[in-house]
């Protein structure tokens, strides 16, 4: 079930996405809260549409996502805790060699090593 906004609530939705100090984080919260501090007036989720009058916002109602915790997904989980646990047995000089390649990629040194981690071990 979708509910078309309008007036202050399609301000605090996507229409301002960019304009303010999070550029992805306004009016976007599931439960009803944002890093804005929206209540729960403006929570959901919003999402921009295409209609026969053009762009419409819309806002869905929420639904809880769904946790299946199949054999694979634990296994994949096993195996990504033993990343973060491996990262964090790192010494500090080794976290600041980590950081410092992992700038090349934009990335953090944590995801450098998760991403070569998870590699090695599919």
């Amino acid at each position: 079930m979708s509910k078309v906004v309008s007036g202050m609530e399609q301000g605090m939705s996507l229409q301002l996405r960019g304009q303010l100090g999070f550029n992805s984080g306004c009016g976007m919260a599931r439960c009803g809260y944002s890093r804005c501090g929206a209540s729960k007036i403006f929570g959901g989720i919003y999402q921009r549409t295409k209609t026969l009058e053009g762009w419409r916002i819309v806002r869905k109602r929420y639904h809880r996502p769904t946790n299946p915790q199949t054999v694979p997904q634990q296994a994949w989980r096993a195996v990504f805790a033993a990343g973060v646990s491996g990262y964090q047995a790192l010494t500090s000089d080794q976290k600041k060699a980590l950081n410092i390649e992992a700038r090349k990629y934009r990335q953090s040194g944590l995801t450098l090593f998760l991403r070569r981690y998870l590699q090695s071990n599919r």
